[in-house]
């Protein structure tokens, strides 16, 4: 018997997935892990040693759905399945993507975009409880644009390698879609949802914030703002919990501290930890920061890095660690 043989004999399915840290739960009927699944079109069969798809029809064993979730070749899921089996090698080394396939990307269809206009600004730091200075540093670094879609006006992030890009709307209601589903954000078609925006744009700044969606992006300017460090902190957003970093944007964090601010809920957590284990993988220095336990203004718990824009006058004289968060 090969040492994958049995490694898939080993360690069944819910048991990966829980080491993982993917999204959802295992079971008969579940979300797929690797894509946003609005109802689960998932399920784990045969003694949860294999994975299908009802959405594509595809089917994986272990490996098969360890290289689809997160982005692996064949051969290096294999080896960290053994490895998580507890039989094995080296977990493998994540890899630049060669060269001819970056120049084949599809373009991703991004609306027309300006910068705001100081209106624009205003409302947005409203509606996001951050401060203009907040908003003015994305734009100045070309991460933050408005546009028009669909007749509405919204905000968008995104950064100069133009790989992935969120939708918001500037009233802040939510998009309508075709098939009647409410939702806060649209990810414009042809992204690479794996994509952290802000990764290509973090340069020579020695701090990266890592949060989850928009609003968190812009809280991550709003502290790095008030505690005047931007100079040296990029604030870098994934637009999903149910992401991994794409592989071929670590090197961008490579001889930076990262600081990690995971929503608090399963998904955050699970893909606070996600990201933290890959960025470790890679030899980066980086941590999750927990948020729980503190109050908003109005008396709401904290949930979220945006959460924390509108902390108590009580939590936060009581916690001095909230004074420097962009430092670390």
């Amino acid at each position: 018997m090969s040492a994958l043989e049995g490694a898939k004999k080993k360690l069944v399915i819910s048991d990966l997935w829980h080491l993982r840290g993917w999204r959802g739960k295992p079971a008969r009927s579940c979300r797929v892990p690797y894509r946003e699944d609005r109802s689960p079109s998932g399920s784990v069969l045969a003694d949860g040693r294999l994975f299908h798809d009802f959405g594509s029809g595809e089917t994986f064993d272990g490996p098969g759905l360890l290289a689809r979730v997160e982005e692996l070749t064949t051969a290096d899921a294999c080896r960290l399945f053994i490895q998580l089996a507890g039989g094995a090698p080296a977990a493998p080394t994540p890899r630049r993507m060669p060269q001819e396939l970056q120049k084949t990307r599809p373009e991703i269809e991004l609306p027309p975009m300006d910068s705001p206009t100081p209106e624009e600004l205003r409302k947005l730091a409203g509606l996001r409880a951050v401060s203009i200075e907040a908003c003015e540093a994305a734009v100045a670094r070309k991460q933050l644009f408005c546009a028009t879609w669909s007749g509405r006006h919204c905000w968008i992030i995104t950064d100069r390698a133009r790989r992935n890009a969120q939708l918001r709307r500037l009233d802040g209601e939510k998009f309508r879609r075709r098939d009647g589903e409410a939702v806060k954000a649209l990810t414009v078609r042809g992204a690479c949802a794996s994509w952290p925006v802000g990764a290509s744009d973090s340069g020579e700044a020695a701090r990266v914030i890592l949060c989850e969606g928009g609003g968190d992006f812009l809280a991550a300017y709003h502290f790095a703002a008030i505690e005047g460090t931007l100079t040296d902190v990029q604030p870098v957003a994934m637009l999903g919990a149910a992401q991994r970093l794409a592989l071929d944007a670590l090197p961008h964090f490579e001889g930076k501290r990262v600081r990690i601010f995971p929503h608090l809920d399963d998904a955050g957590d699970g893909a606070a930890l996600r990201w933290e284990s890959q960025l470790r993988a890679a030899g980066i220095d980086a941590h999750c920061y927990d948020l729980s336990g503190l109050t908003r203004d109005d008396g709401e718990t904290v949930q979220d890095l945006n959460d924390l824009t509108r902390v108590s006058a009580d939590d936060f004289e009581a916690n001095r660690e909230l004074w420097a968060l962009t430092t670390f």
